[in-house]
C-alpha cells in the first residue's frame, strides 16, 4: 500500500512539473518571438534568465505540497 503510494505520489509531481515545463517553455518562446519583432536585443538575456524562475518555485512548492506535508500532517511517518 505505501509503495502505491509513494508511486502515485511520484507520478503526480512528474505530470505537474512536465506540464510546468511546457508552459514556462511555450511562454519564453513566445516572447522572444516578440523580441526579435520588436528588434529589442539586449532584453533578450535578461527574459532567458528570469522567465525560469516563477517555474522553479512553483515546482519547489508542487515538490512540498505532494511529498513532504502529507507527512507533517498525517503524524509520524505518515501513518
Amino acid at each position: 500500500m505505501k509503495m502505491e503510494e509513494n508511486k502515485n505520489k511520484i507520478f503526480i509531481f512528474s505530470k505537474v512539473a512536465l506540464i510546468s515545463f511546457m508552459v514556462g517553455f511555450l511562454a519564453n518562446l513566445i516572447i522572444l518571438l516578440l523580441i526579435q519583432k520588436s528588434e529589442i536585443r539586449g532584453m533578450k538575456d535578461v527574459l532567458n534568465s528570469t522567465l525560469i524562475i516563477p517555474y522553479v518555485i512553483f515546482i519547489t512548492f508542487k515538490f512540498y505540497e505532494i511529498f513532504i506535508s502529507p507527512f507533517f500532517r498525517k503524524g509520524k511517518g505518515g501513518n
